[in-house]
Parts: structure tokens; sequence; C-alpha cells
């Protein structure tokens, strides 16, 4: 009866330490998730704010004044050549800033939600809980 009682006790306290480390990960995932995301928003408010002072508009700048050559190559024997002006350039690199901008917004969610559920996991207690609770608001009320 002893020896069952140590193996039982063991088993809990493996799995005690899986949920510590369950937790602790999806709290981790949760602060850069986060810190990410504050990172993403002061780069987007000095973009708007201070633009000439933002690392990502000064290249952008850079890449447009250098060249207006989008695309050229050769066709049969005829070479050809694609010029677009500023404002095309700029149009195209704000919508692949827009996409990467989404991009990232979804990777930061990604870390947010993975990290949540990964403490809810390790929490069983708190989603038996949240059971119990959407269980008894679906019954009917009886006076």
């Amino acid at each position: 009866m002893h020896r069952q009682d140590n193996e039982h006790d063991d088993q809990t306290s493996i799995t005690d330490h899986i949920r510590t480390a369950t937790f602790y990960t999806g709290l981790g995932l949760v602060v850069v998730g986060v810190i990410c995301l504050l990172y993403l928003i002061v780069t987007l408010i000095q973009i708007i704010n201070a633009p000439d002072q933002s690392g990502l508009v000064q290249w952008l700048v850079r890449a447009v004044s250098e060249k207006d050559l989008v695309l050229s190559g050769h066709a049969a024997e005829a070479k050809f050549e694609l010029h677009a002006s500023e404002t095309l350039q700029y149009f195209f690199f704000g919508i692949i800033g827009f996409i990467m901008i989404r991009i990232l917004i979804s990777i930061v969610n990604a870390f947010i939600t993975g990290g949540i559920r990964l403490i809810m996991l390790a929490n069983p207690e708190r989603k038996q809980h949240a059971e119990t609770k959407a269980t008894n608001s679906t019954r009917p009320h009886t006076p």
C-alpha cells in the first residue's frame, strides 16, 4: 500500500513539473508577443510622427531615389526596360510594407494565442470551472 502511494506521489510530482513548465512557457510566449506588439506600435508611431528619423523610411527613400528601373531584360533579340515613377514605387513599397506588417501582426497573434492556450492547459481546474459555468448557463433556469 505504501509503495502505491509513493508511485502516485511521483506521478503527481512529474505532472506538477510539466504543468509548471507549460505555464511558464505560455507566460513567456505571451510576454514575447506583447513586447513585439509594443515594438511594432512604437515603430508605426515613429513612422507616422517623424518619418525622416525612421530607418525603414530612410531605406525606402534611398531605394526609390537610386533608380527608377523596375524591370529589364531581353525578349528574343530586343532589349527592354520598364521604368516606374517615384509615386508608383512608393505605392508598391507601401503595399509590401503593409503586407509585412500584417505578417508580423499574425506572428505576434500566434505567440499570444499559443501562450494563452498553454497557460489554460497548465491549469485544468480553471478549465473545468469554465466548462461547468458554460454548462450551467445553458441549462434552463428553474425557479
